[in-house]
Formats: C-alpha cells, structure tokens, sequence
C-alpha cells in the first residue's frame, strides 16, 4: 500500500470540518484514534515511522468526547466551541519532549530518558484538544536532511514509493499524514527538515519565523536555526494550526500582513534553486530528464502565481554565491555542546553525573558517520565559546536578511523546494538556507506530480510575515487546484 491507493474515512475533509464533526457529536475523537492505530499498525512496517506509541491515546480521546458530551448535556455551545482541535490525532516528531514518552531523537542512548512535561508547541496543541498519537521517526539528533534513519527507528521510506527516501529529517512526520495516519503532524526545521518532507509526500510543510515557536523540550541541532513546523494537508489546515499556537495574531495586528494578497504585492522567482545538488546515484541523463519535467512544473505554477492581480514580478538579483555569503547559517559545530547544554539544563534527566561523557557516548552510538561525530567533540572540547557565537552569528544573519528584504522592497520569494524528487537514498531541498539562516517563514505547497512523485514550491516572506506567506501559499494552492 501507498498514499495513492487507500484513504481514512476523514480524507478530504478539512480539519475545521473533521474538528466541528468531533465538536457535533457526528463522529467521536475515541473512534478517529482507533482508525488512526489501525493505519498505523497496516503501514509501519513498511514504512517504519513509530519511535514509541501513546498508550494513553484512546483514554485521553475518551475524555476529549466525555468533556463535549457534558457539554451538550449542559447546552453549553462556548465551551464547546473551544477546542479547536478537540480529538484530532497529531504525531510528533521524536526529538520533540511529549509527557510519560522518550525524548530519543531516535538515539538509544538519550531513549532511555522520559519526558516529564510536553515542550510547550505539544502541550498548546494538547490543551485545544489534540491527541498525540506516537512519538516518530526522526533522522538521528536530526542531522541528515536527505534522509530520515535512527538507530532506534531504521529508515524511513517515502508515503509514495516505499523503495524511495522519505526526506528528512522529519520524514516520519509527513509519511504519517500523507498515509492518513494522522491529518497534522510536528515536525523540526533547522534546514528544510520540514519542508523537505513536505514537499516529498505532496504536503504542506510550515517552517515559521525563526524564534516565534519556543523549542524548550526539543533536542537541538542548530539552536540558531532550529524552530518546530506543522506538516498538513492544506494551507487551511496550517492557518488553523497557526491560530491554534496564536503565532499570527502580533501579526494581525500590525495591519499590514493582514491585508494579505488583497494588496500590491512584489514578489520574485529564484531560478538558480532548480540548479541545486541532488541525489548522488542519478546518472547524468536520469538527472537531467526529472530536472526538466520538475522546473517545467515550478516554472509553470510560479507563472500562475505571478499573473494574479495585485502581484508585481521583480527581478531579484540575488545568485545562490552571494545568498551563500549573506547567510553562511550554522557550521554545525557546536552541536555537541548544544547537546551538553540541553541535558544539564535537567531537560532530560536531573540523574546526569556528565553531560558531556553522556553526550559523547550517544554521540559515538548514532547513525552518524564517525569522522563527523569526531569532528563536534573535538571542537566542543576546542572551542568552549562555540555555541555562544553560533547564536550570535545567527542573530547577525537575520538581522542581514531582512534588511536585505527590505532594502530591496521584497514582500516574497518563490522557488523550487527541491530540484529533484525522491530517489532512493536522497530526498532533499534547495534554497533552504533563505529561510532557516534568515529567520524567513517559510512554506511549501504541493504543485503535481513528476513520475508519480510530488514536486513542490516554496513561498518565502519577511520576518514575522507568516499571515502572508500562508495568504500567498492559499493563492498558490487555489490556481493549481484549478489549472
């Protein structure tokens, strides 16, 4: 089986609509769990996406569909009326601390620690009413961004071809929804880790303005970088997501993202991500014939895009060398001391003799080739100052960017999110950098299929412009719905 051939009885229906259905009494949250474990039961083995089950599920869906009976009883349609996600199943990204669950980030050596509390974007989503399903696959610490694969959770395979790379590294997190495991999913992003997988599994994948989302409860890679992200089936569904994290509403009101799309709007169209590196087993004429059928397909959804009225083309000047030099991001050097920091800060355990004998031996333990492993400890024990000046950089860079953005009067941005479709060992993003190094929001809409394999469009907007660039993304995913 695969995302092509068989669908949850709520697929096609929006999440507003299946949340007002649970809300209503049409259809229970206990029920939509059960239908939710049984898929996942039909499709782990094959695509291998659980790291550890919530063996509370059901109960906590039961009391989600007892609060709203007691409600009715009382004809009491506010309360009711306040949970925006009431019973809606969620998965959640491995990395990602989720009460009485193991905050592995898919390494055994940090699985044997228990999160105590929900980081806070899993406990906002639980208080309106969602359900977590399982803690998911994640690349091990996150760290590969082509491929999802943990020593505790093996390889991740894509939702529509089981041979193929599901992205990563929250690839677990889109096969779940693009399988109709769950309808959203959390994910990490600290280069494209959300909308890569998005992307790969014919999705919506949300990475928002960097600092907006805490990431308190979740193992870090790239603090700098590193935010959580929604992966939905549609922009509706991320907006009601988004409102339910109340990340838009400074935003509103500031008035001029609100607006959206209604006013002139420029925008420009990157070509050089189409030029970016991809799988490495292509030869040269399998490369070439799916880059032209995927830039035909971007080429020809961005021109949709930029004849709508109120929409302005500008020539962006911007080549991959100098976006490269404006926004280097993170050397990935400072992960080991992040890691010590992270596990003395109590977040995994108080019980730690060393952090950094712990860190060390998980380290030497993942599915992470030894030199680079070498490499972080080595300068962890080198260069104590590291993980400071990492943040300090990454708030450098985006301060860069945006005044670029600005400077060059540009609301948005729109590229290929990867050159290429899945293959078999890779499954990756161009252009991410814009959004993980400058802060940007960023999202990526389905735009059809290449060989039987999604291609997407990543639409990029200022700092702290998330209402815009999901405004943009709707437009997007409206024309190629019609066209």
């Amino acid at each position: 089986m695969n995302a092509h051939t068989d669908h949850p009885s709520w697929w096609g229906i929006s999440l507003a609509e299946l949340r007002d259905q649970v809300i209503s009494g049409e259809r229970s949250a206990a029920q939509l769990v059960r239908e939710s474990l049984k898929r996942l039961n039909t499709y782990n083995a094959a695509h291998r996406i659980v790291l550890e089950l919530n063996r509370q599920a059901e109960h906590e869906a039961q009391q989600v569909d007892e609060a709203i009976a007691f409600c009715h009883a009382e004809g009491d349609i506010a309360q009711r009326a306040e949970g925006a996600l009431a019973g809606i199943p969620v998965v959640v990204k491995g990395n990602i601390a989720v009460r009485g669950l193991a905050l592995s980030a898919g390494n055994p050596v940090f699985g044997q620690f228990v999160a105590e509390q929900d980081a806070p974007a899993v406990a906002t989503l639980r208080n309106a009413g969602a359900i977590v399903l399982a803690t998911v696959n994640t690349s091990e610490f996150a760290w590969h961004g082509t491929i999802t694969a943990s020593s505790l959770g093996g390889t991740t395979t894509n939702a529509y071809d089981e041979s193929l790379s599901a992205s990563g590294s929250s690839g677990a997190s889109a096969v779940a929804v693009a399988l109709g495991i769950t309808p959203i999913a959390v994910g990490t992003d600290t280069c494209g880790s959300v909308v890569g997988p998005a992307a790969h599994a014919g999705l919506v994948g949300w990475r928002p303005t960097f600092g907006t989302l805490p990431t308190e409860g979740i193992v870090p890679l790239a603090p700098a970088q590193d935010t959580p992200g929604i992966i939905a089936r549609s922009v509706a569904d991320i907006q009601l997501v988004a409102g339910t994290l109340n990340l838009t509403q400074a935003e509103v009101s500031s008035g001029e993202t609100a607006r959206g799309v209604a006013r002139h709007l420029r925008i420009s169209y990157l070509e050089w991500p189409l030029q970016a590196p991809g799988a490495p087993s292509l030869t040269g004429s399998q490369r070439q014939k799916i880059r032209s059928a995927v830039a035909e397909k971007v080429r020809s959804s961005a021109s949709l895009l930029m004849q709508r009225e109120g929409m302005q083309e500008v020539e962006c000047t911007l080549s991959a060398q100098e976006a490269h030099q404006l926004l280097p991001g993170s050397q990935y050097t400072e992960i080991a001391l992040a890691l010590e920091e992270f596990v003395a800060s109590g977040a995994c355990s108080d019980d730690v003799d060393s952090t950094h004998e712990l860190v060390a031996h998980a380290l030497k333990t993942a599915l992470i080739d030894s030199a680079t492993i070498e490499r972080w400890l080595k300068y962890a024990r080198t260069h104590p100052e590291a993980l400071a000046e990492s943040l300090m950089r990454g708030a450098e860079q985006r301060r860069a960017w945006l005044e670029y953005m600005r400077a060059n009067s540009l609301d948005a941005i729109i590229y290929a999110t990867s050159p290429e479709t899945a293959s078999h060992d890779w499954a990756g993003t161009a252009a991410a950098g814009l959004s993980s190094h400058g802060g940007s929001p960023s999202i990526t809409v389905p735009i059809g299929k290449v060989n039987g394999l999604p291609v997407g469009l990543t639409v990029l907007t200022q700092p702290d412009a998330d209402v815009l660039a999901m405004n943009i993304a709707g437009q997007l995913e409206r024309l190629i719905s019609t066209s």
